[in-house]
């Protein structure tokens, strides 16, 4: 999207539609944080924007025109404006996690997060996968399953016994072994 398109927008559809838009963007952004931080991967979420979109610029014409009469002759437009508020939102997240979104893991990490998926939150997969990644020397020995046992200790529930982060650690350091030949 260019600064044109941009631009274009804005004429097109105008800045309230924009600012809603954002406003969408927060919204739902806050909403994944706090009450839907369980169900983030569920198809709610995806229609979220469009469904805060309607709602949000309706409230917004409601504060603009006050009268009923405005708000029935204008449904068809005002959920139209609403949809294009969704689209518009959808596109200014996948702008803004484009920019902002998270670096991507070395190789190496990549690997230890595929191995240790379910593991862990989501939140933390990162984080841990870097800190064992670090922990395994080149040679992949018993000594880094060791410090691997250690690392995820740090972060294991106590659902898991000692046997089986060190089982754990094994695999680690073997699927690195096997993925550096």
């Amino acid at each position: 999207m260019t600064e044109f398109d941009f631009l274009y927008v804005l004429e097109r559809y105008g800045a309230d539609t924009a600012l809603v838009a954002l406003f969408v963007v927060l919204c739902v952004w806050l909403l994944k944080k706090t009450l839907l931080k369980n169900h983030v991967h569920t198809p709610v979420v995806a229609f979220l924007p469009f469904i805060l979109g309607v709602v949000l610029f309706f409230v917004l014409q409601i504060a603009l025109h006050p009268s009923w009469e405005y708000l029935s002759q204008n449904a068809a437009f005002i959920v139209q404006r609403g949809f294009v508020v969704g689209c518009i939102a959808s596109l200014d997240k996948a702008i803004i996690s484009h920019f902002l979104g998270a670096k991507p893991l070395p190789d190496r990490a990549s690997v230890v997060r595929a191995v240790l998926q379910g593991f862990v939150a989501e939140e933390q997969l990162d984080e841990l996968s870097v800190a064992v990644a670090d922990c395994v020397s080149e040679a992949c020995t018993e000594e880094d399953a060791a410090l691997v046992a250690a690392v995820l200790q740090e972060y294991a529930s106590e659902a898991y016994a000692e046997s089986d982060l060190h089982t754990l650690a094994q695999i680690i350091v073997r699927t690195l072994k096997t993925t550096a030949a």
